[in-house]
């Protein structure tokens, strides 16, 4: 049985939406200690919003574009320092 999408879901997955994009800021201008403890927060609660979606095929393939990308960037770093 499927589920309605309502006004409170809707705004309720808007905020969770919004969590990944506003520690980008809150990296940027918080203290250290702070900034570590909401990240480690964040973190969970975006992974569990992820897993609640019942795949993890869209974090599998981000997390391999972003693993090639660090792969290909730091390769580049020591080529560059050579």
């Amino acid at each position: 049985m499927a589920m309605k999408p309502t006004t409170i879901i809707f705004l309720a997955f808007s905020v969770l939406l919004e969590i990944p994009i506003a520690m980008i800021y809150l990296a940027r201008f918080a203290p250290y200690r702070i900034n570590r403890w909401v990240n480690i927060a964040a973190v969970a609660v975006t992974f569990l919003f992820v897993l609640g979606g019942r795949t993890l095929i869209p974090l599998i393939f981000f997390l391999q574009v972003w693993g090639n990308w660090n792969v290909i960037y730091r390769m580049a770093c020591l080529e560059m320092e050579n």
